[in-house]
C-alpha cells in the first residue's frame, strides 16, 4: 500500500495557541462568525483566517471549556457551510481545525462533531484528492481519538 500523504500534519503544526482576553469571548465568536457568515467568494483568505483564529484560541486555553464549546455550537453551521466551499484549502483547514478541537475540547466537542460528521463523509468521495484526504484524516483521527466505539458501526 503506498504511503498516503498526511493532508493536515502540516497545517495543524503550523497553528498554535492564539493570545486572546478570554473575557471578551464572546466578541471574538462575534467576530468569527461575521467573517464566516460572508459567503463571497472573494472572501475565503479571511474565512481561512478565521478559523485558523478559532484554532489557536482552543489551543489558548484562556477561557472555561463549556464556555468555549458553547461558542463554538453557536458557529457549527457556519462550520457546515466552510465544507461546501470550492476552495479546497477552506475544507482543509476546518478539517484541521476540527481536529484541534477534538484534542483540546474533546468531551464539550463530541456533539459537534456528530454534527458535523455526514458533511465531512458526503466530502470522503469529492474528486478533489486532497479534500477527501483531508475529511478522511480529519474523521479518522477524530474517532481513533474517541473511546465511544458507535461510531463505529
Amino acid at each position: 500500500m503506498p504511503h498516503e500523504l498526511d493532508v493536515l500534519g502540516d497545517l495543524i503544526a503550523e497553528l498554535g495557541p492564539l493570545e486572546f482576553d478570554g473575557n471578551n469571548i464572546s466578541q471574538e465568536f462575534q467576530e468569527i462568525q461575521i467573517v464566516l457568515s460572508n459567503q463571497n467568494p472573494a472572501s475565503w483568505a479571511e474565512r481561512e483566517a478565521a478559523l485558523k483564529k478559532l484554532a489557536g484560541m482552543a489551543m489558548a486555553h484562556e477561557v472555561d471549556e463549556e464556555e468555549f464549546a458553547r461558542q463554538v455550537t453557536s458557529i457549527q453551521n457556519l462550520l457546515s457551510t466552510q465544507l461546501h466551499d470550492i476552495r479546497g484549502s477552506v475544507v482543509r483547514t476546518v478539517a484541521a481545525v476540527c481536529v484541534i478541537l477534538n484534542q483540546e475540547l474533546w468531551t464539550e466537542f463530541k456533539d459537534i462533531f456528530e454534527y458535523l460528521l455526514p458533511f465531512f463523509i458526503r466530502l470522503l468521495s469529492s474528486k478533489i484528492a486532497l479534500t477527501a484526504a483531508a475529511c478522511d484524516q480529519c474523521v479518522l483521527k477524530i474517532i481513533h481519538s474517541t473511546e465511544n466505539d458507535r461510531w463505529l458501526y
